[in-house]
């Protein structure tokens, strides 16, 4: 069942998304939050460029998806089926991803 909740601060709206069953919607860090928390998501809004980018980046099989609202629910149903090993697989890559860059960074920073 949908909860509104009212988030004070952007620690109370990743607690929020990480503990809850599935996020949807635009916001990229929304979906990066549920990403990095293997938290099954859905990308809202197909003329968002930038959102449109990062799932078929950095989401998997049929999580790649950025549908219209309407379809939200069908695509979310779809997304939720997915085991949670394969969320939890996926968030480990990218954060493999994100740790291995860091040192790339560190490495031509000491240069």
């Amino acid at each position: 069942m949908p909860l509104l909740v009212d988030c004070t601060n952007i620690f109370d709206i990743a607690y929020l998304i990480a503990k809850s069953n599935g996020f949807a919607g635009t916001s990229l860090h929304g979906a990066i939050t549920s990403m990095a928390y293997s938290v099954p998501h859905v990308g809202l809004n197909p003329s968002i460029s930038k959102l449109v980018a990062y799932f078929e980046d950095w989401a998997f099989g049929e999580t790649r998806s950025v549908v219209p609202f309407k379809e939200m629910h069908s695509q979310f149903v779809i997304n939720s089926s997915i085991s949670k090993s394969s969320y939890q697989e996926n968030s480990k890559m990218l954060s493999n991803l994100s740790l291995g860059r860091i040192d790339q960074i560190k490495i031509i920073a000491a240069s």
